[in-house]
């Protein structure tokens, strides 16, 4: 996994750490990594609704569901384009591009706004939810060849 150092990941707010946390548990399949930074009652959601994609509202849905998808990708890689500081607690929005090899001979280039919702915790930030904005086109047809793959149920 690697994430394109830009100006806006340089000496990040606390709010970014998390999320930037986030985005290497995603691209190394870091199971433990992400189910570190959000909460029981997490919630996913997938935009736009067109694509019919089911929320997930739990960590453990969440963590069942990425189970599924995130081991057919290999050098993952990504770049974020998001404010360099943060004052808010609420949330944080990032634009972001990736690209990966997928064990399943699907070239991997989607696009990304993904507005994280965080929250304080036990003294330390977590997520609360991920409102995901991609790139629809592309993610239809990576769906299907995981569908035809068998990694992924119908939705």
């Amino acid at each position: 996994m690697s994430i394109e150092p830009t100006s806006a990941i340089i000496n990040p707010s606390t709010q970014l750490q998390v999320i930037l946390k986030w985005v290497e548990g995603m691209a190394k399949a870091d199971f433990a990594m992400l189910e570190s930074v959000i909460l029981d009652d997490f919630i996913q959601e997938a935009y736009p609704v067109n694509l019919r994609l089911p929320a997930l509202t739990s960590k453990t849905a969440f963590i069942d569901h990425v189970k599924q998808i995130l081991p057919v990708f290999s050098n993952f890689q990504m770049s974020l384009n998001c404010p360099k500081s943060m004052k808010s607690l609420i949330h944080l929005v990032i634009h972001a591009n990736a690209t990966a090899d997928t064990s399943i001979n699907f070239d991997y280039v989607n696009e990304y706004i993904i507005i994280f919702f965080i929250a304080e915790q036990g003294g330390k930030l977590v997520l609360t939810k991920v409102k995901e904005f991609i790139d629809s086109k592309f993610t239809a047809g990576f769906i299907e060849a995981l569908q035809k793959t068998g990694r992924l149920g119908k939705i």
